[in-house]
């Protein structure tokens, strides 16, 4: 009886996305649901209760799943990231992965592993580092610094044959004031001066999640 019920309230279009907290409760209370059977459930039920603004760039998807705590998963498939010559400078690129919502912005970790397949107007060993920032600074530089490693320190690769893996990784919780400008992701790259010959591509595919919370806005 209990699943029929369940069963009954997902074909009527009722999902965990649209309980609130006093909801769940009540059926507890009154049904005498000690556990839920989510056989029927799709987890689109909870996709992207946030209303964090995820990239649309070709060769990028993303999806955030939603509870307390939020989990924002961004693939690349042979993404075409620009690599822009600075010159003396060296080169960078830049990718926004995910604007999340205005407030204050706790995220508590990051997993990610990034690889390289192939590139333009950088040498086939060319020095190139990799990190996850909450602004691109990056205009003439060929260092990562400040706002472009908020999220996950520079992770330094040397290519081989024009390929290359990054491990992005961190556990060290932080908290991004994002209650007046909502706070960005980004994916950003460096490449030494000596690398990089030309304003070119670097061809990007991997996996990167972001576990966080809003804990407000004010």
């Amino acid at each position: 009886m209990k699943k029929l019920f369940l069963i009954i309230l997902f074909i009527t279009g009722f999902s965990y996305s649209q309980m609130i907290a006093t909801d769940v409760i009540y059926l507890i209370d009154n049904y005498g649901f000690d556990t839920f059977d989510v056989d029927a459930l799709t987890v689109e039920t909870i996709e992207s209760f946030e209303t964090d603004t995820l990239s649309t760039a070709t060769g990028v998807v993303g999806t955030t799943y939603s509870a307390a705590l939020n989990q924002t998963t961004i693939t690349l498939t042979n993404y075409s990231m620009v690599t822009t010559d600075a010159g003396i400078a060296g080169g960078h690129g830049a990718l926004k992965l995910v604007d999340f919502p205005e407030g204050m912005i706790y995220v508590l970790g990051v997993i990610g592993d990034m690889s390289c397949s192939a590139v333009t107007g950088i040498t086939a060993t060319g020095a190139v580092d990799m990190a996850l920032g909450s602004a691109t600074t990056l205009t003439d530089a060929e260092t990562l610094g400040n706002a472009n490693v908020d999220f996950v320190a520079k992770v330094d690769e040397t290519l081989t044959a024009s390929a290359g893996v990054w491990d992005l990784v961190t556990n060290t919780p932080q908290t991004e004031d994002g209650h007046t400008t909502a706070t960005d992701v980004w994916l950003c790259v460096a490449i030494e001066n000596t690398s990089i010959t030309a304003t070119g591509t670097m061809t990007l595919s991997g996996t990167i999640v972001i576990s966080w919370v809003n804990t407000g806005d004010y």
